[in-house]
């Protein structure tokens, strides 16, 4: 798996938070088996 940047990261989430996708279709668009992590990410933002 290639690592991913802080601003593909980023914007990961704008998109999720845009609502014109599904979490399944972005986790799928970056290769992901499941949506953990993207959960784990939006968790990470709205804390802080």
């Amino acid at each position: 798996m290639t690592r991913i940047t802080f601003e593909q990261k980023l914007d990961t989430i704008f998109r999720v938070e845009k609502g014109d996708e599904g979490i399944t279709s972005i986790a799928r668009s970056l290769n992901f088996t499941n949506t953990e992590l993207i959960h784990f990410w939006i968790g990470k933002y709205n804390l802080h």
